[in-house]
C-alpha cells in the first residue's frame, strides 16, 4: 500500500478553484488511483469509469474537460497523465526499490536476532547434555552382597566308604567294617551280627 502526497493548501489552488469542486475531487481520486496501481500518474481511457466508479460517462467527459482546460491533466494517446504527477508521488520503480530495502532490512533482522539468541540456545543444549554425558562416564559399582552361585563356597566331604573313580587302587574294607556295614544296614550291632553269623556257620 502506499500513500499519496497532496499539499495541504491544493485546494485553494487557482487551477482547481476554476475547475471546480467536483473536478478536484475526481483529480484526487485520480490521484489514489494512479498510487494504488503504481501507473506512474497515467490512467488508460478504458479505465476512466473506475477512478470513481458510479459515474456517468457524460459527467466523466465533463469533469476530463474542464482538468484538461486547467491543465491539472495531460492529454495522452491512450488515455490522460496527471500533470507533475511524479514531482510529488512515488514512482513505480521507487515503490519497488523501497519494498526491497524493507524486505532486506527485515531479512537481516531476523537473521541478527537468530544470531543473538543462537549462544544461548547453544548453551542450554549443553547444559542439558554435561548431566547425561557425566553419568555415562561414571564406572558401574560393583554390588554391595556376592551374588550367589550354585557353586557350594566349600568341598563337599565324600563319605570314607565311597571309592573315588580316579582309577587309582583303593584299600579293601577290613572284617571289622564289613561287620559294621552289614550291622547299619540290617539294625543290629556288630555283636548282635557276630552272634547271628556264628550260628549260622555252626547250622552248616
Amino acid at each position: 500500500m502506499t500513500w499519496v502526497r497532496t499539499d495541504d493548501n491544493a485546494p485553494n489552488h487557482p487551477k482547481f478553484a476554476r475547475a471546480g469542486l467536483e473536478a478536484y475531487g475526481w483529480w484526487h481520486a485520480a490521484v489514489c488511483y494512479c498510487n494504488r496501481y503504481l501507473t506512474d500518474g497515467f490512467i488508460a481511457t478504458k479505465d476512466l469509469p473506475h477512478v470513481w466508479p458510479g459515474l456517468h460517462r457524460n459527467k466523466i467527459q465533463r469533469i476530463l474537460a474542464q482538468l484538461l482546460a486547467q491543465t491539472c491533466l495531460e492529454p495522452h494517446p491512450d488515455g490522460v497523465v496527471i500533470h507533475d504527477f511524479l514531482h510529488y508521488q512515488p514512482s513505480r520503480s521507487d515503490v519497488a526499490r523501497l519494498k526491497a530495502m524493507k524486505a532486506e532490512a527485515g531479512r537481516r533482522g531476523g537473521l541478527k536476532s537468530w544470531e543473538s539468541r543462537a549462544p544461548s540456545q547453544h548453551t542450554a543444549e549443553a547444559q542439558t547434555r554435561a548431566p547425561a554425558e557425566a553419568l555415562a562416564q561414571v564406572p558401574a559399582e560393583p554390588p554391595s552382597h556376592p551374588i550367589p552361585t550354585n557353586q557350594p563356597s566349600h568341598p563337599i566331604p565324600r563319605p570314607p566308604d565311597v571309592a573315588l573313580a580316579t582309577g587309582s587302587k583303593t584299600a579293601q574294607p577290613t572284617r571289622a567294617e564289613q561287620l559294621a556295614a552289614l550291622a547299619r544296614a540290617s539294625g543290629l550291632t556288630p555283636d548282635q551280627l557276630a552272634a547271628e553269623t556264628a550260628k549260622l556257620m555252626r547250622a552248616r
